[in-house]
């Protein structure tokens, strides 16, 4: 089992291009998903990532809320890592010899803790003007169901994450998790094609990372494709 630890570090882009494998992370995520803010970073940590057969194992020296960004083969994953530590279930083919990379560990916002955040003197009224200012969508681009998707009954979501630039354009794809890698292509095509308004600070555009798109697969009926994208 090889571990490779790091403080943090530059985030991969991802290349557009079907994966070999990936990862849909557990159910204990998904519950992470609606703890932990990563829109708001609160100060950097330590991570740690292994991989055991067919597990990934994640540690974080946070005990709260942390985003893990780490490389399995050169290829970019990210993970939600609350009390210190996560299981991934990994869906590829076993890689026991791996070349693992930390790249970067957050500490993010609870939506549990009744602490406020350092830093975070804003009032509602103030707060309602960012709010305003936020990236918004103009163009959203739904990706093809894959042909051989659907003529084997298969369905699925894809979550992708990734940071909206001051023109407006999509850069910095990362898929948080999938349900099968056969909608991965697409779904990065569909998303590098979205376009939107990008967030205002003091009159410039700005930066605006951490942005979601769920992208789902449906087969209505059991032969009717259908894909339908959110933003959780």
């Amino acid at each position: 089992m090889d571990t490779k630890t790091l403080n943090s570090g530059t985030l991969a882009l991802i290349p557009a291009v079907f994966f070999i494998a990936a990862m849909t992370l557990l159910a204990s995520t998904a519950r992470a998903e609606l703890r932990c803010d990563c829109t708001e970073v609160i100060d950097a940590c330590s991570a740690s990532v292994a991989l055991d057969d067919m597990d990934v194992e994640i540690e974080s020296d946070n005990d709260a809320c942390s985003r893990v960004d780490y490389l399995i083969d050169g290829q970019p994953f990210s993970a939600l890592v609350v009390g210190g530590e996560a299981n991934v279930v990994w869906r590829g083919q076993p890689l026991r010899d791996a070349q693992i990379v930390v790249e970067n560990c957050r500490v993010c916002a609870d939506r549990h803790s009744s602490r406020p955040v350092a830093g975070n003197t804003t009032d509602p009224e103030d707060a309602a003007d960012e709010d305003d200012s936020s990236a918004k969508a103009l163009v959203k681009v739904m990706p093809n169901y894959p042909r051989n998707a659907w003529t084997n009954q298969v369905e699925g979501d894809v979550i992708v994450e990734f940071t909206v630039n001051q023109q407006g354009t999509v850069q910095n794809i990362k898929i948080v998790s999938s349900s099968s890698p056969v909608f991965l292509n697409n779904a990065i095509d569909a998303i590098s094609r979205f376009r939107y308004t990008p967030a205002q600070e003091n009159g410039e555009s700005i930066l605006t990372s951490g942005m979601r798109e769920i992208f789902s697969f449906r087969l209505l009926g059991g032969t009717d494709p259908v894909v339908t994208s959110s933003s959780p």
